[in-house]
């Protein structure tokens, strides 16, 4: 599923873009998909783990006592690979978006006409086909986003996927963890233990031997493997 949050806490411009979203998400033949609303970037940032579940951001921004860096910068450090929109009437925060690496800006008055352009590009960069991927799972066959995988672990002959979904759930496999390693996109997942392989984005940090993800719980790494596990941890924060 294609997930979208929309961050805005006037009502009418809400309605204006979801309505424009939908409408457009129609027209390049994409069903699977939930836009959801909220009043600010910050209320949308203590959500916490749930905003790593989210492909695409639209931040409005016009109100001068908002730090725009300081939540967006938030917003980063939970979800590094969404697509970040900033809205706003002021060029200025066209300049800054660039600091948090957004992917576009858009004048609040040209949205109609600047919105279809963006959401061609967003959708032709997500690649919506391979964000899933179909497992014959011992649970029957389910098709999944990669995204909603937290890690996989190797137990007893079979693979079991943590997935966060409404809640965390788990699936499981006969399988070997290195040919689901093969399957999935490895610039995005960490082999961190012959074990264990783990979705980046909810890596929350790693210190002593130990990977904490967004979860709250905390997985092994090898000593031996610690120092190459830490160093691409760093590179892709």
């Amino acid at each position: 599923m294609l997930k979208i949050a929309i961050c805005n806490d006037e009502i009418f411009h809400i309605k204006k873009i979801k309505y424009q979203l939908d409408d457009l998400l129609f027209h390049y033949n994409i069903n699977d998909c939930e836009i959801k609303t909220y009043d600010s970037l910050t209320k949308f940032c203590s959500l916490d783990l749930e905003v790593c579940q989210y492909q695409v951001v639209f931040f409005y921004i016009d109100r001068p006592d908002i730090n725009f860096l300081e939540v967006t910068r938030k917003m980063r450090e939970l979800n590094k690979e969404a697509f970040l929109v900033v809205v706003s009437e002021f060029i200025y925060y066209a300049i800054e978006g660039y600091k948090v690496n957004a992917f576009r800006f858009i004048l609040k008055d040209k949205i109609h006409d600047m919105l279809p352009e963006c959401l061609e590009s967003i959708i032709q960069k997500l690649e919506i086909s391979n964000l899933k991927v179909k497992f014959d799972f011992l649970e029957g066959e389910t098709v999944i986003l990669r995204d909603h995988i937290i890690y996989i672990e190797s137990k007893k002959h079979k693979v079991i996927f943590h997935l966060l979904l409404k809640s965390e759930v788990t699936y499981s496999l006969y399988d070997k963890l290195d040919h689901i390693e093969e399957i999935l996109d490895r610039n995005k997942f960490m082999r961190i233990h012959k074990s264990f392989l783990v979705n980046q984005k909810y890596i929350s940090s790693i210190i002593r031997y130990k990977v904490q993800l967004r979860t709250g719980e905390f997985l092994p790494v090898p000593r031996q493997k610690y120092k190459l596990v830490e160093d691409k941890y760093y590179e892709i924060k």
